[in-house]
Parts: structure tokens; C-alpha cells; sequence
């Protein structure tokens, strides 16, 4: 399953960066895929546990997850 190794997430062939900013309150994480064959629907959903432990508890309902190019947001 997934290993945490200080801020980088690996999940078996892929790695992703959660990279978290103090800008805005903390809005926004980028996470960038490491591995183009890594799906990105599993990508999401793993962001999205990671995400409402961090985000949800501060903005309940204000964040939502966009894709770009080989990245995700939380805004």
C-alpha cells in the first residue's frame, strides 16, 4: 500500500509530492504525478483522502479539486 516518506507519498510505481503552501490560508496543495501511467482517477482519490484530512477541517465545503495538465489543485 502507500508508504509516507516525509512529504512524498509512494504508491507502488508512482510517487507523487504533496506540495502544501501557506499562501491563503493553506487553500491550496499541488500534487504532481511522477509516473505518466499512473491513472488519474486514483490520483484524485487518494488527494481527496489526503486533502479532507488537511483542508476540510479549516474550509468545510470551500475546496474543490482541478486538474491541469499532469497536476492537481486543491482551491
Amino acid at each position: 500500500m502507500a508508504r509516507l516518506q516525509s512529504s512524498k507519498y509512494d504508491f507502488s510505481c508512482a510517487k507523487f509530492t504533496l506540495h502544501l503552501t501557506q499562501q491563503e490560508n493553506m487553500k491550496t496543495a499541488m500534487a504532481t504525478c511522477a509516473n505518466s501511467g499512473f491513472h488519474d482517477w486514483i490520483a484524485s482519490g487518494y488527494l481527496k483522502i489526503i486533502s479532507s484530512q488537511i483542508f476540510f477541517s479549516t474550509h468545510p465545503g470551500q475546496t474543490r479539486l482541478v486538474k491541469k495538465n499532469n497536476s492537481f489543485e486543491m482551491i
